[in-house]
């Protein structure tokens, strides 16, 4: 099982630009683009923390790329809970990731 989470943008992605920089801070995340095809719908990223990730290097890449996304404007969505996650939640998010919740 892996930890998901969703990421709006608040604007059309330029995916080139931004899974390129994801990907080189990331190597046990799995990003996933989704794009809108309906006007006014945010594109979205997919990121997924595998359990067998879920150490303190993968937790390490998931808040690097988390903070990128946020400097970008992204909206964060944990997937399980349905709750968003801002730059507030990010130690609580570090227990759930850890388990040390």
């Amino acid at each position: 099982m892996a930890f998901n989470l969703i990421a709006e943008s608040p604007r059309t992605i330029d995916w080139g630009a931004v899974l390129d920089k994801l990907r080189k801070t990331s190597s046990h995340v799995e990003l996933v683009p989704i794009p809108s095809s309906d006007e006014g719908v945010s594109d979205a990223i997919g990121l997924a923390l595998p359990s067998a990730q879920a150490n303190a290097a993968g937790w390490g890449e998931l808040q690097r790329a988390l903070e990128g996304l946020w400097s970008e404007g992204f909206r964060v969505i944990e997937l399980y809970s349905g709750k968003e996650i801002t730059p507030n939640d990010i130690h609580s998010l570090r227990g759930l990731v850890l388990g040390h919740i």
